[in-house]
C-alpha cells in the first residue's frame, strides 16, 4: 500500500477537473434535500397574484454570476410560469441589469414571453439610495424615462399605469445581494417605506448577515448561496447550472474522503510493517 502515499498530487488535481466537468457537461441529478429558506422562498413567490408586478434588484456584478446568476434564471422561470411581469433594475452595480437580462431573456423565449409586454430591463441608473427613493414618488424620473437600450417607456405596453413602485403596483420586490448595496437597501429605501414585501437571493458570504433580517420578517424569504439556487430549481422544475454545481461538490468530497481513507490505511499497513 506504500504507492498509495506516493501518488502525484497532480493526479489527485486532475481527477477533481474531469470530475466536476463531467458533472456540468451531464447533471447526475444527486438527490438534494429541500431546505426551508428555499420552500419559504418559492411559496413566497408562488402566492403572489397573477398577472403582479416584481422588480427585480440586480445588485451583482460579473464576479458573483457563478452563484446569483443560476438564481436569477431559476426566478425568471417561476415568475412567467406564474404569468407575473418583471422589471430588471439596479441603481448601484453596473451590470447587474444586463446580465439579469440574459437569465430572463432565456426564459422568456422558452416560455414565449415578450419584452415590453411580459418583461423589460430598466438599467442601470446612477444615484444608489437617492434613486432608490425617488422610486416610490416618481418611476419614470428615477429611470430617466427609457429602458436599457435607450428607448421611451411610454411605448411599452407593460408600463401603462406604472408611476411609481407601491403596494398598488408592485406585489414583490426580489433583489441580488452580494454585498452592499444589496436586498437590504431595496427594503430600507423601497420596501420599508411603500410595505412591498422583499425577498432576497444572496451568495454563501453575506448569508449569515442576511438572515437576521428574514427572522424580523423584514425580509419575507432568501435563497442561501449556490445550494439554495440548486433546492430553487427543483421546486421550479428548472434544472440548470446550480444543480451541477452540487453534483460536483457532492462528487469531489466522496472522491476526497476515500482518498483519505486509502492513505491512512496505507499509513497505517506501512507502519506495521515497519
Amino acid at each position: 500500500m506504500k504507492w498509495a502515499l506516493d501518488i502525484d498530487r497532480r493526479w489527485i488535481w486532475l481527477i477533481i477537473f474531469i470530475i466536476v466537468g463531467f458533472v456540468i457537461i451531464r447533471p447526475l441529478g444527486l438527490p438534494i434535500p429541500i431546505g426551508p429558506d428555499a420552500q419559504n422562498f418559492y411559496d413566497t413567490i408562488d402566492a403572489l397574484p397573477e398577472g403582479s408586478n416584481v422588480l427585480l434588484g440586480a445588485a451583482y456584478e460579473v464576479g458573483t454570476v457563478g452563484e446569483i446568476q443560476p438564481m436569477v434564471r431559476a426566478f425568471a422561470y417561476h415568475a412567467f410560469k406564474k404569468n407575473l411581469k418583471i422589471f430588471i433594475f439596479d441603481a448601484a452595480w453596473t451590470n447587474g441589469p444586463k446580465l439579469a437580462a440574459r437569465a430572463v431573456e432565456e426564459a422568456a423565449k422558452a416560455l414565449g414571453k415578450e419584452y415590453g409586454v411580459d418583461w423589460i430591463n430598466l438599467g442601470y441608473k446612477p444615484g444608489g439610495s437617492t434613486t432608490y427613493q425617488l422610486m416610490t414618488s416618481n418611476l419614470l424620473e428615477a429611470v430617466k424615462g427609457v429602458d436599457q437600450n435607450g428607448q421611451a417607456l411610454s411605448q411599452f405596453p407593460i408600463m401603462q399605469g406604472i408611476t411609481k413602485v407601491d403596494r398598488n403596483t408592485f406585489a414583490a420586490i426580489v433583489a441580488t445581494d452580494v454585498g452592499s448595496p444589496g436586498a437590504t437597501d431595496y427594503y430600507a429605501f423601497i420596501g420599508e417605506p411603500t410595505g412591498v414585501p422583499v425577498l432576497g437571493m444572496v451568495i454563501t458570504m453575506e448569508v449569515p448577515g442576511f438572515k437576521p433580517y428574514v427572522a424580523a420578517g423584514q425580509i419575507k424569504a432568501m435563497l442561501p448561496g449556490s445550494r439554495g439556487a440548486a433546492e430553487y430549481e427543483l421546486l421550479v422544475g428548472e434544472p440548470g447550472q446550480a444543480i451541477s454545481q452540487q453534483d460536483g461538490q457532492s462528487l469531489a468530497a466522496i472522491y476526497v474522503t476515500l482518498l483519505i481513507i486509502l492513505a491512512n490505511v496505507a499509513w497505517l499497513t506501512t507502519r506495521n510493517k515497519q
